[in-house]
C-alpha cells in the first residue's frame, strides 16, 4: 500500500517555465487525500519558496535544503546545521588555504 509519494520540483515537477499544471494537480491531490496517500515536495530549494508553489494545501511536507529542513505549514520536524564553532573553524581553513594559493 502506497502511503506518500515524494517530489522533486525543478526539473521534475515543474516544467521548464517553473510552472506545474495546477489543474491537474489539484484533481490529483484530491484523489491522493481519499486514499490516504500523502503528497512531499523535497527539494534543494528553500521552504517558503517550495511554499509558494502550493498556496492552496496547507497539508504538504516539505524536505527543503537538500534536507536541512523537514517542516509543514505548522510544525518543524528537523533542522540541521553546522554549529558556530564548526563554521568558524571553516571559515579559517578556507582562508588559510586561500591565503596560501594566492601567495
Amino acid at each position: 500500500m502506497i502511503k506518500l509519494i515524494s517530489v522533486d520540483m525543478d526539473g521534475t515537477f515543474l516544467n521548464s517555465k517553473s510552472k506545474y499544471n495546477e489543474v491537474r494537480f489539484k484533481k490529483i491531490h484530491d484523489l491522493l487525500n481519499k486514499k490516504g496517500i500523502h503528497f512531499v515536495v523535497a527539494s534543494g530549494n528553500q521552504y517558503y519558496q517550495l511554499k509558494d508553489f502550493f498556496t492552496n494545501y496547507n497539508d504538504i511536507d516539505y524536505v527543503a535544503e537538500n534536507g536541512a529542513l523537514i517542516r509543514n505549514s505548522e510544525k518543524v520536524y528537523a533542522v540541521h546545521s553546522y554549529s558556530t564553532e564548526a563554521v568558524k573553524k571553516s571559515k579559517s581553513s578556507c582562508l588559510i588555504k586561500f591565503l596560501t594559493l594566492t601567495s
